[in-house]
């Protein structure tokens, strides 16, 4: 027998989440359960997804303040990751760092991690696109050191992109397999060796290992392992859909990506908001960026979004008659 609890506030925690929480979690039929993120997949609207629903922690002050904005929070004995509902997409690019630095530096870290994402979905997909069939995109000069380098290698972009991302996903994933002190350095040295030897044996274009190398890291600069894995294997399939129709390939992947993710929600709410709907004022107050504490109010997914989320309840700035629901 596991045994379980449900977290809230009373008064702050919206009753329909509350319900719709009990509802699913009734209905789960498992004989054993270890992790919350078993009952992720059976709060899931659609388990198929490659992206996670529901943002998991194992920080104690982030979990509290998901209950004072009026979220729900989910332990489970036996495992020390909480869960909690409704979460968001760009919940899960924030860093519980990000709130106890300055506004303006929170909010550079974030930009810099949409960057991030963006490079490390779509970056080498670009590239490959570019160099097959738009070379009036690239400076002849620079066109001129890509071609030149590549003159050597025997394959085509395509299969040159896939053995390089495969070989570094392959190194990452054998250090974290090995002992903490040795596992870092082994991914960084054997990137470094194996990206070298393969550019002096013609094997691979330098532009090539610059642009997975970058890709990979950007990946790592994502708070979460779990929202770095679904990015890492979509790239690929944007990488096979630029290299095989170009930037229109690379276009129709990105858009089907994004109407996948509009089309996700997490405990009833919308998965993209504040952007999908859009809700301006909510994106420059706590998503894209992060304005100062005086600033702050209630997401969109909380039942009282007109008053702060500090400062004992005090309204927030504007009298608090906007209706973003």
């Amino acid at each position: 027998h596991v045994r379980g609890v449900l977290l809230y506030v009373f008064g702050q925690a919206d009753p329909r989440v509350l319900e719709w929480l009990r509802r699913r979690l009734a209905a789960v039929d498992l004989d054993v359960v270890v992790d919350t993120s078993q009952l992720a997949s059976f709060l899931s609207d659609r388990p198929w997804s490659p992206f996670l629903q529901y943002r998991s922690t194992e920080r104690p002050e982030v979990c509290a303040a998901a209950l004072a904005e009026g979220r729900v929070a989910i332990l489970l004995d036996g495992t020390p990751f909480a869960l909690i509902a409704p979460s968001s997409f760009w919940d899960l690019l924030h860093s519980p760092d990000d709130y106890f630095l300055r506004w303006p530096f929170a909010s550079a870290m974030r930009l810099l991690r949409l960057i991030s994402v963006f490079f490390s979905l779509s970056g080498l997909a670009l590239y490959v696109a570019v160099i097959n069939y738009h070379h009036e995109l690239v400076p002849t000069n620079l066109l001129v050191t890509i071609v030149t380098s590549r003159a050597a290698v025997p394959y085509p972009t395509l299969v040159e992109a896939l053995i390089l991302n495969f070989g570094f996903d392959l190194l990452r994933e054998a250090g974290a397999r090995m002992p903490r002190g040795i596992g870092g350095a082994l991914t960084v040295v054997g990137a470094l060796v194996v990206g070298d030897a393969m550019v002096r044996g013609g094997l691979a274009s330098a532009p090539m290992v610059v642009l997975v190398a970058i890709a990979a890291v950007s990946t790592l600069a994502l708070p979460a392992f779990a929202v770095t894995v679904p990015f890492r294997l979509l790239s690929y399939l944007l990488l096979v859909l630029g290299s095989t129709f170009g930037l229109f390939g690379v276009a129709v992947g990105s858009v089907m990506i994004a109407g996948h993710l509009a089309a996700l929600e997490s405990a009833g709410r919308p998965f993209l908001f504040p952007i999908a709907p859009w809700r301006g004022k909510a994106v420059v107050e706590d998503t894209i960026l992060r304005v100062p504490w005086q600033f702050h109010r209630r997401p969109f997914l909380t039942p009282k979004p007109d008053t702060a989320i500090l400062g004992h309840g005090h309204p927030a700035p504007g009298g608090g008659k906007e209706d973003r629901r």
